[in-house]
């Protein structure tokens, strides 16, 4: 017969439990066959702490292969992008080439204090200038010219000591400037 060992409860009765007259709940000691002992305490931190470090070994080493995939492809991302934003740019200056009035605007205002300005223009953004013409600032004088020679979608803004490139491609290269890539420019003709 195997050997009978003794076991406290640890659990005190509860105050709605705690009646003098009925009979306590539990019994103080309960007796447990060696048999079915509860197995010995196991310390696991050792276990515990080597998972840990290998589970922030992993997440470093992912954290790493999703920093290095994107400085792989964050030069792609943004040609890319600046690609979609000339397409957009130049088919909304297509449709409304009085968009580089706003343009030439700046481009006054770029070049200072002036009382008189040339906006030489390309001849497919001519006619729609000439149009609004109104559009130049209070105060300044405002010839337009369109220039058969310069390539389409094109604007400069010449004063007496300067001149200002505000058409589509002057942006365009700017943009790229800012972010840091080349810029490849598609042949019109």
């Amino acid at each position: 017969m195997p050997p009978v060992t003794a076991a406290l409860h640890s659990r005190p009765p509860m105050a709605a439990e705690h009646d003098a007259s009925a009979e306590a709940p539990y019994p103080p000691i309960a007796f447990v066959h060696a048999d079915h002992a509860c197995p010995p305490v196991v310390d696991h931190s050792e276990a515990l702490a080597t998972l840990t470090a290998a589970l922030e070994h992993a997440r470093a080493s992912v954290e790493s292969a999703r920093r290095e995939a994107l400085d792989e492809t964050e030069g792609e991302l943004v040609r890319l992008a600046m690609a979609i934003a000339e397409r957009i740019v130049g088919r909304e200056l297509t449709m409304d080439p009085k968009i580089l009035c706003g343009w030439a605007r700046q481009g006054i205002e770029a070049l200072g204090s002036v009382d008189s300005v040339k906006c030489v223009v390309s001849a497919d953004v001519g006619a729609a200038l000439e149009e609004t013409a109104a559009w130049a600032p209070e105060g300044i004088e405002l010839k337009l010219v369109v220039d058969p020679t310069l390539p389409p979608r094109s604007c400069e803004v010449r004063g007496r000591y300067g001149r200002v490139d505000a058409g589509i491609e002057a942006r365009l290269d700017g943009l790229a400037r800012t972010l840091g890539v080349e810029r490849k420019v598609e042949d019109e003709t």
